[in-house]
């Protein structure tokens, strides 16, 4: 499946927003060893209305590449957006 370079440049954007903050090494006596996890994961994204068709073949894409992952999208204007995040979503 080809992904266009619009959406290769959201799915970037999007990871690139949901790890800011996040360190991938594991934490002194964590007894993490750093390997990628297996369990299921669910990521909520959220982008603006005119990403819709490239979010959606992003999606596919790395639910593809990421079997147990399920990505749920939420497309809108970013004041809308803007409010659903503020209020916790």
């Amino acid at each position: 499946m080809k992904v266009s370079q619009s959406a290769t440049i959201a799915l970037a954007l999007v990871v690139g927003g949901c790890s800011a903050g996040v360190s991938s090494a594991p934490s002194p006596g964590s007894g993490a060893t750093g390997a990628p996890s297996t369990a299921p994961a669910s990521l909520a994204i959220y982008g603006a209305a005119s990403l819709k068709a490239a979010l959606a073949k992003v999606k596919t894409a790395y639910e593809t590449a990421n079997p147990g992952t399920t990505l749920t999208i939420a497309a809108d204007s970013s004041s809308a957006l803007e409010a659903k995040i503020e209020q916790g979503a």
